[in-house]
């Protein structure tokens, strides 16, 4: 009903704009909030940017690499600001590097993504033997192919192996005038085979000396994607993969100060009294920080909370009610965050709520004593019902 409510809404105002000017429409004060990365430095992450290019470029200078590329994990959960360090680490580095911006998950196989890297690597003109670099990425293509196999019998197209030319290549880099750092993000929109075939490609096929690969994934996701590949030791195999592995510090303060910001935002578009005391106490509620841990969770809470507002208030138009006024704040915040938590558990109690709460003296509502026994055997989620 709430839907149709909106939907009614917006068609009125639609006809009452034709031909006019859209004064109503400028009215409306909230909106959705997107998580785009950002340039700016919210996390106070910059001196971490900085060490990580200083330690970069002086592993480069003093050659302390080599025969191979040198590989960084940058270990966080989905939704952490990886992208958003990767803006600044670009910042620090500036104009001293070659800067490659490899996106895997557009390419459909690891021939895709060996030809994008490569093709990379001839625009930023990294070495002046273009047409070396695409024989390479030609018989990578055809090695296993039968087009290739039958090629190498009966022309001289490949009569150089991979192997020389990988070698001859390698040499190549070794002379470069400055590093070359490859930012990989957005690992998670990978399938595991697609996974599978960029970590190949990083450690061999592209393992070349005086690159840095960066790659900004959560290591719980690369285990699970790896298991899932058959391969029963999945860390020792990420040890194999990666040199360094490096974690954001923790910052609860600045996590605790953007949340308050930006429910500040939400409930400033409302007449909402006390706003600030029920902001406090939401974001004093226990194991707050464990529901809501990342930028990501913020952004996508508050636009729970946005929407749940705006139909109240939508409704309000439409019916000529005042029922955004009766509204209290602290319960509908809290609510909605086990929306967010749980879908399950949300339907749940909007549904059926005889099996969490039960009426006591006085006509007021608890929760059920065993409530938590309940659900886990409704819906074997006794973790969401802890954490909840």
């Amino acid at each position: 009903l709430c839907v149709i409510e909106v939907v009614l809404l917006c068609y009125r105002i639609g006809v009452n704009c034709k031909g006019k000017d859209n004064t109503q429409l400028q009215t409306i004060k909230n909106c959705f909030m997107a998580d785009l990365p950002s340039t700016e430095d919210g996390f106070n992450r910059k001196y971490y940017a900085d060490s990580l290019w200083s330690l970069i470029l002086s592993t480069f200078i003093k050659k302390h690499v080599v025969n191979a590329a040198f590989t960084i994990l940058l270990n966080e959960k989905y939704g952490s600001g990886k992208s958003s360090f990767f803006n600044i680490l670009r910042k620090s580095i500036n104009d001293q590097s070659y800067i490659i911006d490899f996106k895997p998950w557009i390419c459909s196989d690891e021939t895709q993504m060996i030809d994008e890297l490569i093709e990379q690597l001839i625009t930023a003109n990294v070495i002046e033997e273009h047409k070396m670099l695409i024989n390479y990425a030609n018989t990578l293509a055809n090695h296993d192919s039968w087009v290739g196999v039958i090629g190498k019998i009966f022309t001289s197209t490949y009569s150089v192996s991979l192997n020389d030319q990988y070698e001859a290549i390698k040499k190549k880099m070794e002379l470069i005038s400055k590093p070359i750092v490859v930012f990989v993000d957005d690992v998670d929109r990978l399938a595991d085979r697609e996974l599978m075939g960029l970590l190949k490609l990083i450690r061999n096929t592209a393992d070349f000396p005086n690159m840095f690969y960066i790659i900004a994934a959560d290591k719980q996701y690369l285990c699970s994607t790896i298991l899932r590949s058959g391969v029963i030791e999945a860390s020792n195999y990420l040890q194999k993969i990666f040199n360094f592995e490096m974690t954001f510090p923790k910052d609860d303060k600045r996590n605790d100060k953007l949340l308050k910001e930006t429910m500040q935002m939400v409930l400033s578009s409302y007449d909402c009294e006390k706003k600030e005391s029920y902001i406090n106490d939401f974001c004093n509620l226990k194991y707050i920080q464990f529901m809501i841990q990342t930028p990501r969770d913020i952004y996508r809470y508050c636009n729970m909370l946005t929407f749940e507002l705006e139909l109240f208030r939508n409704n309000d138009l439409i019916q000529n009610t005042n029922i955004l006024n009766e509204i209290y704040y602290p319960d509908l915040m809290v609510l909605t965050l086990l929306h967010y938590m749980s879908d399950d558990i949300y339907k749940l109690l909007r549904d059926r709520d005889e099996y969490i709460l039960t009426m006591k003296s006085y006509g007021q509502l608890y929760l059920h004593e065993n409530y938590q026994d309940i659900i886990g055997k409704m819906y074997g989620i006794e973790e969401v019902v802890e954490s909840v």
